[in-house]
């Protein structure tokens, strides 16, 4: 299982988040341009599309396994 996570020491928190059209599921949630973006978990499915479109390396997918506990492996 794939957890994405928004690194908040690297985040920009840009008006306009980069990333969010690069989510097939608008898992990207950016309410107004003055707040954080955050991910919808109940959405994503961990495609890993956003982790590739954040200029700054923010978004992170982490393996996750069966008890919901990260196992270390981080994917940039």
């Amino acid at each position: 299982m794939l957890w994405v996570e928004i690194d908040w020491s690297i985040c920009h928190e840009c008006r306009k988040c980069l990333a969010k059209p690069s989510c097939p599921v608008r898992a990207i949630v950016k309410p107004d341009p003055d707040e954080a973006a955050y991910i919808d978990l109940d959405r994503c499915y961990g495609c890993g599309k956003c982790v590739h479109a954040c200029p700054f390396s923010a978004i992170q997918l982490i393996h996750v396994n069966r008890s919901g506990k990260g196992c270390g492996a981080i994917i940039r």
